[in-house]
C-alpha cells in the first residue's frame, strides 16, 4: 500500500469527503495568490511610471471606460481596487487555513476516539496481554504525532507547492524586480502581523498541555482499571469524559495553528 493510500484510510468517510474540499480551496487560494502577484506588480509601475497608462493598451482602455478625469483619479481607483481585492484575497485564505486546520484536527479527535473506544471495546484478555503503556502511548502520542508531523505537514506541503507554482508562472511574464518589491513588502506585513498574536500562541500552547495532560489522565484511569470499567459497563462514560479533554486540546491546536499559518 502506498503513502498515500495509507494516508488516505486514516481519514473516516465524512473526512475522505472533505479532502475533496480542501482541495478545491487549496486551488482556489493559489489562484488568489497568483493574481495578486499580477495586480500588484503593474500597479506599482502605474504609480512610478507616469507612461505606464499610456504604453498599456488594456489599462488605457479601462481607464477611457471608467470616465475617470485624469490619470491621477485612475490610480486612485486602481489602488482602491486593489486594496478591497488584498482584503477578499486574505479573507478566502483565512478561511482556506480555518477549513484546513479543523479538518486536520477534526480528523485527530474523530481518529483518538475510535481507537479508544475500539481498545476499551476489546475483551479483557486483550489487555492481559498487551502492555497500557503501549496503548496509552498509540492513544495519546502516535495519533498526534500522525496527524501534526505527518498529515498537517502534507496538507502544507501541497499547498504551499501548488502556490508557488501558480506565482512562478505569474512571474515568468512579470519584472522581477517589481516582484522582488512586493515580496519584501509582504514580508514586512507578516513579520508585523507574528510579533501582535505571540502572546495569544503562547496562551494556546499552554491550553494544548492541560487539557493534552487531562486526556492522558482519563486514559490511564480507564485502562489501568480495565476490570472495574467492564464489570461496571462504564465505557461510554469514560470515552465522553476523554473526548471533552480530547475536543479541547484540539481546539487549542486548531486556534495556535490558524494563527501561525494566517497569510
Amino acid at each position: 500500500m502506498s503513502f498515500a493510500a495509507r494516508l488516505f484510510d486514516l481519514f473516516d468517510a465524512r473526512g475522505r469527503r472533505r479532502v475533496l474540499f480542501v482541495s478545491t480551496l487549496i486551488l482556489g487560494g493559489a489562484m488568489l495568490e497568483a493574481a495578486g502577484t499580477g495586480l500588484i506588480l503593474p500597479f506599482i509601475a502605474l504609480i512610478n511610471d507616469p507612461t505606464y497608462l499610456e504604453r498599456q493598451a488594456i489599462l488605457r482602455k479601462i481607464f477611457q471606460e471608467t470616465g475617470l478625469a485624469t490619470p491621477e483619479n485612475f490610480s486612485v481607483a486602481c489602488a482602491i481596487g486593489l486594496l478591497l481585492f488584498f482584503v477578499c484575497k486574505n479573507a478566502f485564505l483565512s478561511l482556506m487555513i480555518i477549513v484546513q486546520n479543523r479538518f486536520v484536527h477534526g480528523q485527530l479527535v474523530a481518529t483518538s476516539q475510535r481507537l479508544y473506544r475500539a481498545y476499551l471495546q476489546r475483551p479483557y484478555a486483550f489487555h492481559i496481554q498487551n502492555n497500557a503503556a503501549i496503548l496509552l502511548r498509540n492513544i495519546s502520542n502516535e495519533v498526534l504525532m500522525v496527524y501534526m508531523h505527518v498529515v498537517m505537514p502534507v496538507l502544507i506541503l501541497f499547498t504551499e507547492v501548488v502556490v508557488v507554482i501558480a506565482i512562478f508562472l505569474v512571474l515568468l511574464w512579470l519584472s522581477p524586480i517589481a516582484a522582488i518589491v512586493s515580496i519584501a513588502f509582504l514580508g514586512a506585513l507578516s513579520g508585523g502581523f507574528y510579533f501582535s498574536i505571540r502572546r495569544k500562541i503562547r496562551q494556546y500552547g499552554v491550553d494544548q498541555q492541560v487539557n493534552n495532560g487531562e486526556r492522558i489522565r482519563w486514559i490511564n484511569q480507564a485502562l489501568g482499571g480495565i476490570k472495574e470499567v467492564k464489570v461496571s459497563g462504564r465505557e461510554e462514560f469514560f470515552v465522553s469524559t476523554f473526548n471533552f479533554y480530547n475536543s479541547a486540546f484540539a481546539l487549542a491546536s486548531r486556534k495556535a495553528m490558524i494563527l501561525n499559518q494566517m497569510p
